[in-house]
């Protein structure tokens, strides 16, 4: 688990939150983060104090031993000063809990409607959570249980699965594992046959 901080801010505005994630994405450029980091998922959290805002970073990565000297002084040549940063060793099961927490827990702000509206002016359309090199578009591996699908149809490409739920992995209907989506069919290239009962 690495939590990064970035320099504190009077004022919250879009270019500061894309200038965070492009320090990031220099860091993630470096040797020493290339030589031991293999991928991870990153959320991103901005609270506010005395000092104003405060951007962090909290990674849960797949990597071997980093030096935290080594990375301090990496991370304060690419985040233009800021030196503090820490990192642990973590289970797998509680790391991505703890990533995604930064990103849904509640402000330190809510009381404050000018802080709210800067705060939602700055993260209009802003990235929270971002997946990197071995859990880039990780999925979910748990199969669908026929007693209780999780999904009314897995093949409406207009009625997505939801992020995170589990995929289908056999046709219901002829058990095949060669399952690839193309499209919406239209109603003339479907011939007029009987319906298929399909076991949903």
């Amino acid at each position: 688990m690495l939590t990064l901080t970035y320099h504190s801010l009077q004022t919250l505005t879009k270019p500061d939150i894309q200038t965070c994630h492009r320090q990031f994405a220099h860091l993630r450029r470096t040797n020493l983060w290339q030589e031991a980091v293999a991928g991870g998922i990153t959320g991103f959290e901005l609270t506010h104090g005395k000092a104003g805002w405060h951007p962090h970073s909290h990674s849960l990565i797949d990597a071997h031993y980093i030096p935290v000297v080594a990375l301090s002084r990496q991370w304060r040549k690419h985040s233009a000063g800021a030196i503090v940063v820490h990192i642990k060793q973590v289970q797998p099961q509680n790391g991505v809990e703890e990533v995604v927490k930064y990103t849904a827990k509640a402000t330190s702000f809510y009381t404050a409607p000018p802080l709210v509206a800067q705060y939602l002016a700055a993260t209009h359309k802003t990235r929270f959570l971002t997946t990197f090199g071995t859990f880039y578009r990780a999925s979910d591996p748990l199969p669908i249980h026929k007693s209780s699908p999780l999904h009314p149809n897995p093949f409406d490409p207009y009625n997505p699965i939801p992020p995170g739920a589990p995929r289908l992995t056999l046709c219901p209907i002829c058990a095949s594992d060669h399952i690839q989506l193309i499209g919406r069919v239209e109603d003339d290239q479907i011939p007029d046959t009987p319906p298929l009962q399909i076991p949903f």
